[in-house]
């Protein structure tokens, strides 16, 4: 890495942790406003983070890591991941050829933090559906 850097990684991992509590704060004491746009302040320091972490070099392009972490980190949280690809390919005038990986980065990001339901699905298939069950308290 360069040395004359005007931001490093860590600085930018801390302003993202910084920027996701404050938006906690901010709205666990009733001030209005929404998260999607906070969530996409994240990716972008995230992106440019994981670029500066990976290295300046031409295998991984700044374009790729900002679009990708831009639609992955706010499609993990809400349940939205078509309205980021557009949002993103339109903000940054990306064509479909670009828009690819976007498509990979929301779809994976989304059902990694909200599942698929295809597990539970095939446990009732195999009539194991009493897992799932609430437990029986007893009193």
């Amino acid at each position: 890495m360069v040395e004359n850097e005007a931001y490093t990684y860590d600085f930018l991992i801390l302003s993202a942790v910084g920027k996701m509590l404050a938006v906690a704060i901010s709205i666990g004491s009733g001030f209005e406003g929404g998260c999607i746009f906070p969530s996409i302040f994240v990716g972008v320091y995230t992106g440019l983070s994981a670029y500066l972490l990976v290295g300046n070099n031409s295998e991984f392009p700044l374009l790729l890591a900002l679009s990708c972490f831009m639609v992955g980190v706010p499609s993990s949280i809400y349940p939205i991941p078509l309205t980021m690809l557009t949002i993103v390919a339109f903000t940054l005038q990306l064509s479909s050829y670009q828009s690819g990986p976007m498509v990979v980065s929301a779809i994976t990001s989304h059902c990694i933090a909200s599942g698929t339901g295809l597990l539970i699905r095939l446990m009732k298939l195999a009539k194991r559906d009493h897992l799932f069950d609430d437990p029986v308290v007893d009193r």
